[in-house]
C-alpha cells in the first residue's frame, strides 16, 4: 500500500492511539497484507476524496463504501484486519489471537535479553542486524514479531517532511531462506547496502546463517540468535490464554518441538489451559527431535580402545582449553574412523561426543544434496549451513559420514571439476574461513585411499584410527549389552562371541533380532539355541556324519597349531555361517618378521585340516577348496609369496611384486618354474600334516568328540585338553650312589 493512501486511511478511520515511529520498509510484509484489489480501489477513491472540496473525518461507519465512494465491498473488512495486525498485541485472547506471533514476540526479546513480554520495546539505533531464527518457520513469525519488539509496532507513515525532521531511523526487513537464490541474495545485498547508506535500521532474518554471503555476515553489527521456545515463555503464552490460572503443568511437554504450525492449531478461542496442553501433546508426540540423535555412552562400546584413549585425551584438552590454559591450535581437533561397514563408525562419533560434553552435530555429503536441488551453489550452502550450525552450538563435534563419497581432486572424469569445487569449499570450512575453536571434525570413511591427501594433512583432519571387527570378548559384551534382561539365565555369551568371530556390533544387532523374534514366538527369553539359530540363519538339524567331519577337520587344524611355538590359535567352531561350515582362528605368534620355519609351520597348520580328513576317515573332502577364503587358496597365496616378494625362495634372490589371488593362475601359465616351485612347498607341507595327524590322531579324535558337544571351543580350553589328553613323561630312575653301581 503505499504511504500516502495508508496515512489517508488512518486520518478517515481513526483507532487507538500509537506512538509516532518511523516508516517500515517497502518490501516488509506487512505491506503486502491487503488484497491488490483494495489497495487499487482505494486509490481511487482517494482521488475522488482530494477533488472534494471538504472531506470530513468520520468515525467507524457501517456504510464507508457510502462515505468513501469505494468500489470494493469487502474493503471496509480487508482494513479492519490490516489495522487489527498493526495494533500492539495485548495479553488478552481477544478474536483473532495467533498464539503463534505472541511466542514469537517473546523468543525474540528474550534474545535480545529483555523481560518476557510481549509489548513494543525500544527502538535499535541505525545499523545492520541479522536475526537467526530457530529454523524456517519460526523465521517467518520473528518477520511480524520485529515489528513490535525491534520498533515499537507499525505506526502510521509520516509525510516526506515529517520524515526529514524525525532523527530516528526507519526499520527495514528482510526475509533470507532456503528458497532465496543467488540472484535474490545479490539483490537483497544491494538493497540492504543502499538502506545502511540512508542511515536505516536494517534487519534481516535467516534460519540457515551459513548460507548467507560472506560479506554480509561479516558486515552485521549484531548477530542475534534466537534459540527455541522454553518453558517459561510458552508458561507466559499460556497465561495469556488462560490469565486467572494458578497452576500450570508442563510436565513432559518438549517445547523445543513446538512449531508456529501446531501452536495454531491447537489454539481455539475460550480454551482451557488443560486442553490447550492436551492437544500440543498430541500435535508433538509424532514429531521427530530436529536434533536428537540415540546416543550409546562410550562405556558401553567394546573393542574400540584406541578410540577411548582419543576420546579421553579430547576431553582432557578442552577442560584445559576452556580453562585458557591451551590455545586451540592446541587442541586435538580432528580425526578420521577408518573400518569395513558395520564397526560402529558412526555410533562412536556420536558417543565421543557425549563422554566429552560436546553438543553432536552429524552431516554427509548425501545430506548437503538432498537438502538442496543438487545445484554446485546450493550443495556448497547446504555444506556452509552444516559448519555454522557445528559453529554455533561449540563446544561441538561435527561428524562427516562417508567422507570418501567425495573422492580425491587427483581423479579426472566427466564431472570432476564439480567434484574439485566441492573439495575445495571443504577444506577451507575445515581451514576456518571462519573460526572453527570449539569444533572438533570427525569423519568416517570405508576406503581412506581414496580420499584426497590435502583433508588429512595437520591442522585438518589429521588423526586416524582404524576399527576392526571386534574380537570374541567384545562380542559377548556386545551380545549382553543388546540382550540385557532379555536372556535366559542359562545362557553363557563366551561360547556366542567365539561363534560371532569376524562380525561386526551391526551384525550382532541383527542376530539379536532375529533370536528375540524366535523367543517371541515361543513366549520364552532368549536361550541359546535361538542365538545360534540366529548365527547359523538355519533352524534345520545339521547331519551328523556332515558335522562330524567338520569337526575333524577343524581339530586338525587345532592340533597342528598348538604343536608349534610359531603359530597363535584362537578358536574353532563347527557352527555353520553362511557358506561357511566352522572355522579356526589361526595366525603367527610374532608378526615382526617371517622366517621359513614359521613359513613351514603355518602351512601345515593350513592345511591339516584336509590331512585329519584324509588320515581319521579315509578319504578327504571340498572342505579345504572352495573360494578365496578356503585352505588352498590361503596356502596358495602364501607359498606363492614366499617365492615372489618375500625373499625365501630356495634359489635366487629375485623380487617380484605380490599377486592377488585371481592373478596367480595367469602367472603360473606364464612362469611354470614358480608354479613347480610353489607346488613343491604346499606338497611338503602336506605331506608333514599328514605324518602329525597320523602321530596325533587319538588328540583329534578327542577334540573332535568335544566340539560335537559344545560347538565352538576358545584356544584356551583347546590347550587345557591337549595337556590333559597328553601322556605322563616316563618316570625317571632312582638315583643310586657312586658306589652301589
Amino acid at each position: 500500500m503505499a504511504p500516502r493512501a495508508r496515512h489517508r486511511l488512518r486520518e478517515l478511520c481513526p483507532r487507538t492511539a500509537k506512538p509516532a515511529a518511523p516508516p517500515l520498509h517497502r518490501g516488509h510484509r506487512l505491506a503486502r497484507l491487503a488484497p491488490p484489489g483494495a489497495i487499487a480501489a482505494y486509490s481511487r477513491s482517494l482521488g475522488h476524496a482530494r477533488r472534494a472540496t471538504h472531506v470530513q473525518p468520520v468515525k467507524r461507519s457501517t456504510k464507508m463504501q457510502d462515505d468513501l465512494s469505494f468500489v470494493s465491498e469487502d474493503l471496509e473488512h480487508d482494513f479492519d484486519e490490516i489495522i487489527a495486525i498493526e495494533a500492539p498485541q495485548t495479553t488478552e485472547t481477544a478474536p483473532g489471537f495467533d498464539s503463534a506471533k505472541f511466542l514469537a514476540a517473546l523468543m525474540l526479546r528474550q534474545a535480545l535479553g529483555k523481560p518476557d513480554t510481549p509489548a513494543p520495546g525500544k527502538r535499535l539505533p541505525a545499523g545492520f542486524y541479522i536475526v537467526q531464527a530457530p529454523s524456517e518457520d519460526w523465521a517467518t513469525e520473528l518477520q511480524d514479531a520485529a515489528v513490535n519488539v525491534l520498533r515499537g509496532g507499525d505506526p502510521p507513515p509520516p509525510t516526506r517532511r515529517r520524515q526529514a525532521r524525525d532523527s530516528a531511523a526507519a526499520l527495514c526487513l528482510f526475509l533470507f531462506s532456503d528458497a532465496t537464490d543467488l540472484k535474490q541474495a545479490q539483490k537483497m545485498a544491494a538493497d540492504i547496502q543502499t538502506e545502511l547508506a540512508l542511515g536505516q535500521v536494517v534487519v534481516l532474518i535467516t534460519a540457515t546463517l551459513a548460507s548467507l554471503p560472506l560479506a554480509l555476515q561479516r558486515a552485521s553489527d549484531r548477530i542475534i540468535t534466537v534459540p527455541p521456545p522454553s518453558r517459561r515463555q510458552f508458561a507466559a503464552l499460556v497465561r495469556a490464554i488462560v490469565p486467572k490460572l494458578r497452576r500450570l503443568a508442563l510436565r513432559g511437554l518438549d517445547c523445543a518441538r513446538l512449531t508456529p504450525a501446531n501452536l495454531r492449531l491447537a489454539y481455539r478461542p475460550k480454551i482451557s489451559a488443560a486442553a490447550f496442553l492436551r492437544r500440543l501433546h498430541t500435535l508433538t508426540a509424532t514429531l521427530p527431535h530436529p536434533t536428537t540423535h540415540t546416543i550409546i555412552p562410550l562405556a558401553r562400546l567394546h573393542g574400540v580402545d584406541d578410540a577411548k584413549k582419543w576420546a579421553a585425551e579430547v576431553k582432557a584438552d578442552m577442560a584445559l582449553y576452556h580453562q585458557g590454559q591451551l590455545t586451540w591450535p592446541q587442541v586435538q581437533r580432528g580425526l578420521l574412523l577408518c573400518g569395513v561397514p558395520g564397526t560402529a563408525k558412526t555410533t562412536l562419533a556420536g558417543a565421543i561426543a557425549a563422554f566429552c560434553g560436546m553438543a553432536y552435530v552429524p552431516t554427509s555429503f548425501a545430506a548437503w544434496q538432498r537438502s538442496s536441488t543438487g545445484h554446485l551453489g546450493e550443495v556448497l550452502k547446504a555444506m556452509a549451513a552444516a559448519f555454522a550450525e557445528a559453529r554455533s552450538r561449540a563446544p561441538a563435534v561435527l561428524f562427516i559420514d562417508e567422507l570418501d563419497t567425495l573422492g580425491s581432486r587427483k581423479q579426472s572424469g566427466q564431472h570432476s571439476d564439480w567434484w574439485r569445487a566441492i573439495i575445495n569449499a571443504l577444506l577451507e570450512q575445515i581451514a576456518g574461513a571462519q573460526s572453527n575453536n570449539g569444533v572438533i571434525i570427525i569423519a568416517a570413511t570405508n576406503h581412506p585411499d581414496q580420499l584426497d591427501p590435502a583433508l588429512l594433512r595437520s591442522g585438518r583432519i589429521e588423526d586416524r584410527i582404524v576399527l576392526h571387527p571386534p574380537g570374541a570378548a567384545a562380542l559377548s559384551c556386545i551380545y549382553a549389552d543388546q540382550l540385557e534382561g532379555e536372556l535366559d539365565s542359562s545362557v553363557d555369551l563366551t561360547g556366542i562371541g567365539l561363534m560371532s568371530a569376524g562380525l561386526t556390533g551391526a551384525d550382532v544387532s541383527k542376530i539379536c533380532t532375529a533370536a528375540r523374534r524366535r523367543a517371541r514366538t515361543a513366549q520364552r527369553p532368549v536361550t541359546y539355541e535361538d542365538l545360534v539359530a540366529a548365527i547359523t540363519q538355519d533352524d534345520r538339524p545339521p547331519d551328523p556324519e556332515q558335522l562330524r567331519r567338520v569337526a575333524i577337520h577343524e581339530a586338525g587344524h587345532a592340533i597342528a597349531a598348538l604343536a608349534s611355538p610359531d603359530l597363535r590359535l584362537g578358536h574353532v567352531s563347527i557352527v555353520p555361517r553362511g557358506s561357511m561350515s566352522g572355522g579356526a582362528a589361526l595366525g603367527l605368534a610374532n608378526h615382526s618378521f617371517m622366517t621359513p620355519a614359521r613359513l613351514d609351520a603355518y602351512l601345515v597348520a593350513i592345511l591339516s585340516g584336509r590331512a585329519a580328513e584324509e588320515v581319521l576317515l579315509g578319504e578327504i573332502s571340498s572342505g579345504a577348496g572352495g573360494g578365496e577364503s578356503s585352505d588352498l587358496c590361503r596356502a596358495t597365496q602364501l607359498a606363492a609369496d614366499a617365492e615372489l616378494s618375500l625373499g625365501l625362495r630356495r634359489q635366487g634372490l629375485t623380487w617380484y611384486a605380490p599377486q592377488a589371488a585371481p592373478q596367480l593362475g595367469a602367472l603360473f601359465a606364464r612362469r611354470p618354474d614358480l608354479e613347480q616351485a610353489v607346488r613343491e612347498r604346499l606338497d611338503h607341507a602336506y605331506e608333514r600334516a599328514c605324518d602329525m595327524m597320523r602321530a596325533k590322531a587319538p588328540l583329534v579324535q578327542a577334540l573332535a568328540q568335544r566340539l560335537l558337544r559344545q560347538r565352538v571351543m576358545s584356544g584356551a580350553e583347546i590347550a587345557a585338553l591337549a595337556h590333559d589328553a597328553a601322556p605322563p613323561p616316563p618316570a625317571a630312575p632312582p638315583l643310586q650312589a657312586d658306589w652301589m653301581q
